[in-house]
């Protein structure tokens, strides 16, 4: 189970503030990190902003809507390389610092299988029975960003003072090999230290006995965070007249989550000044991976050559998860000494641990408008409905994730989500764009604007046996980070502007 609770507050680009208060160990962050999908697939799919429910014939209708494999006339493979280029703007304690990186991935694999079943019969009602069969991205966790600041009013190591208040030092003075607190942790490390006269209250060597910083401190910090979800689909679809379309899927997700946050503090003593805690670094790390199913259904009514409306059903997503999880501090002091002998640098470490618990993504909605102009183009209209707050977890501590689920069904809410996208064609070119806004999941009021808009724009060339498509996809959003949490609630903010561009392109052979 997660024991470093409360340990260095990752606020990321999904995730708030206001977490900070909470007491649980954190995995209601987990429910909402992996529920936030993003629009995937084809090139064309993302060229349209994910906007496809009501379409049909795209590789990406395995995942979007199943029913959209009804249309295939025949069969098709596809694969979909990406690059994603990042920029974060951070502002730490007043201190400016851009981060850029690049990162490449594969977006989509597809093969559809297509049987139509008339044989030329035209009294035969049921066209086509199709299946596919997709490997598709549809999310990925990308941050790489460092900060820099100068801290005149606190520490970290307040932070540590207040989670060890109320602990008899005896508790904490446990073997090396044996620290499984962040408290026992920081005591063995003598980043606090017990008073002599109560030795259940703690001080810090940066506070003078007036409790004042005795100087300015330097924070520095770097988080690297990367993984993804995948969804592998299973497809079969049914064409009823070229009027009523159906799809049924499962699908098989995997996942990965890896984060790193390294953080250091030095104190910037005047010259000659009597120094005692020189500088730290704390290291933590968190990784999980696992694996869960869902199960999706979709129908495409398609009354006349003009008007299609879609309609698809997701289930819930059972995951199953591992974490594995460390955390180390090195410091650096002088003028300490015990039993006579002089402490420079002291290094320890939490015993690495790992915890199996589930997860239970929300279930989701989606329903489409395609409004078609013959051969010249069409306009797609999607809404989603996603409940966030029907998100669980579960585990072996069935106490913590009742915690947990209150703080998800406190936190978070139902949201309907917007895409829109268009294409115009003329022979063998298509030109497309589209819009999505999805609304912030957050039933608190949130520091920062939790909505997020997303921009796309692409083309493509088609011939009878292969087609080429190619799209860009703009996104901003903002975030804060806050590497401790105190309980005045004084602790520095790392204010975030990202910049994500996504840059697909699809290739597909016909035949």
């Amino acid at each position: 189970m997660r024991i470093f609770v409360n340990h260095f507050l990752i606020f990321s680009l999904f995730s708030n503030l206001l977490l900070a208060q909470v007491k649980p160990a954190g995995y209601f962050r987990e429910a909402l990190r992996f529920s936030q999908l993003l629009p995937s697939g084809t090139a064309r799919m993302q060229g349209l902003a994910g906007a496809g429910t009501a379409l049909g014939g795209d590789a990406s209708h395995t995942q979007l809507n199943p029913a959209g494999v009804g249309f295939f006339r025949r069969s098709e493979f596809s694969f979909s390389p990406s690059l994603m280029f990042v920029q974060n703007q951070g502002d730490y304690l007043g201190e400016k610092r851009i981060d850029s990186y690049v990162a490449p991935n594969i977006s989509q694999i597809a093969m559809i299988f297509a049987t139509p079943k008339n044989d030329g019969k035209p009294e035969e009602k049921w066209k086509a029975n199709n299946v596919g069969i997709s490997i598709i991205r549809n999310n990925f966790f990308q941050e790489n960003f460092k900060y820099k600041g100068i801290n005149t009013q606190n520490s970290l190591t307040d932070a540590l003072t207040d989670e060890a208040e109320g602990i008899p030092a005896s508790d904490l003075s446990v073997p090396l090999d044996a620290i499984f607190t962040r408290q026992e942790l920081a005591f063995q490390t003598y980043l606090i230290n017990p008073y002599d006269n109560d030795n259940k209250r703690y001080f810090t060597w940066v506070r003078d006995a007036q409790n004042q910083l005795v100087a300015p401190i330097q924070q520095t910090g770097h988080v690297r965070t990367k993984g993804s979800q995948n969804q592998i689909t299973l497809t079969q679809a049914w064409n009823y007249n070229d009027q009523l379309y159906l799809g049924l899927s499962i699908g098989v997700h995997t996942l990965r989550y890896f984060t790193r946050h390294q953080y250091n503090e030095e104190v910037l003593y005047r010259p000659n000044q009597l120094k005692d805690l020189i500088r730290f670094t704390l290291t933590d790390e968190l990784e999980m991976r696992g694996a869960g199913f869902s199960l999706a259904t979709g129908l495409i009514i398609r009354p006349n050559d003009a008007f299609r409306l879609g309609l698809q059903m997701q289930t819930f997503t059972w995951y199953t998860l591992k974490e594995s999880y460390s955390t180390e501090i090195t410091s650096e002091l002088a003028n300490l000494f015990i039993n006579g002998r002089q402490i420079n640098i002291t290094q320890a470490a939490i015993v690495p641990g790992e915890y199996t618990f589930n997860v239970r993504t929300p279930w989701r909605a989606n329903i489409g408008l395609a409004i078609l102009a013959g051969k010249n183009g069409f306009i797609n209209l999607d809404v989603e409905y996603v409940d966030y707050a029907s998100a669980r977890l579960s585990g072996s501590d069935k106490a913590l994730f009742e915690a947990e689920n209150q703080e998800i069904h406190r936190l978070y809410r139902d949201v309907f989500n917007l895409r829109a996208g268009g294409e115009f064609r003329r022979n063998w070119l298509r030109l497309r764009a589209g819009v999505a806004w999805a609304d912030s999941p957050f039933a608190l009021p949130q520091e920062v604007n939790r909505q997020t808009l997303m921009f796309s724009t692409g083309l493509g060339l088609r011939t009878d046996d292969m087609y080429v498509d190619w799209a860009v996809i703009y996104r901003s959003q903002k975030g804060i980070f806050a590497p401790y949490s105190l309980h005045e609630g004084t602790e520095p903010i790392n204010k975030m502007q990202t910049l994500f561009i996504h840059s697909v392109l699809t290739l597909g052979f016909i035949f």
